[in-house]
């Protein structure tokens, strides 16, 4: 692993110096969250989830809990909590990485491929749902307890999961579409991204939603009602041969 390994971007696209050897030691990174309280970074990394602060350093004390096969992370702020899903189950850690204590420290979500924070009077988390025959998001108290499931429609299993509590929207990618749904269920506005995006994040603040166009070595920013694309906030190529594969809002 290298500081090459996580970029770092303004509002505009800019992007980021970071200091010699941010970040280092990561060999694999995908998923990835953000701490806006203490300012912590959350990868998932070959298996387990290293964390870092906002300037790339190691966490002191923090132990890298196991999370194999983990393919989303969310952060609770409330109740400083990360969520870890993973084929078929999520992990709840502390944020030191210690298996949560309050409650159970894992439960099961079928064919977890996502997990967003849904935020709000009654917050639970959204899971995205690869089952082959009937791809869904599912809804679950933040016990696990599981609220509601939501088919999104056709076959195609969704990649990604992102929620926007100004817009009170769940986002799922998946193939070359971008589907958003109430937590009701209801369809909402779609958009096609030719690019199969895999990851999704929502940025509150400038009212974007950004998601990692793999295939080509970049982001794209829409706009929460997906009326299309904001070239001002999207983030530029990155190196040659770069393939993200994680996107994580800062505020």
């Amino acid at each position: 692993g290298s500081a090459s390994a996580v970029a770092v971007f303004d509002g505009s696209g800019n992007r980021i110096a970071l200091p010699a050897g941010a970040f280092s030691g990561l060999a694999d990174p995908g998923a990835i969250a953000y701490d806006p309280d203490d300012h912590r970074v959350f990868i998932a990394d070959s298996g387990v989830i290293a964390a870092f602060d906002a300037s790339g350093n190691a966490i002191g004390g923090y132990v890298p809990p196991a999370a194999v096969g983990a393919n989303g992370l969310a952060y609770d702020a409330s109740d400083k909590l990360l969520y870890v899903s993973a084929p078929g189950t999520v992990s709840i850690f502390t944020a030191n990485g210690t298996p949560a204590v309050s409650g159970p420290s894992t439960f099961v979500a079928p064919h977890a491929a996502g997990i967003a924070y849904v935020a709000g009077a009654s917050p639970h988390l959204a899971v995205a749902n690869a089952d082959a025959t009937t791809p869904s998001f599912d809804l679950y108290a933040e016990d696990g307890t599981p609220l509601a499931s939501h088919a999104i429609g056709g076959s195609t299993p969704p990649a990604a999961i992102a929620f926007a509590p100004s817009a009170g929207m769940v986002y799922v990618a998946r193939g070359t579409t971008i589907a958003s749904f109430a937590l009701t269920g209801t369809t909402g506005p779609t958009v096609a991204d030719p690019s199969q995006p895999t990851a999704l994040a929502c940025d509150l603040n400038l009212g974007e939603l950004y998601a990692v166009e793999r295939a080509l070595g970049t982001f794209a920013a829409y706009a929460l009602d997906l009326s299309g694309t904001d070239a001002a906030h999207g983030i530029p190529a990155l190196s040659p041969g770069s393939t993200p594969k994680g996107v994580a809002v800062a505020f």
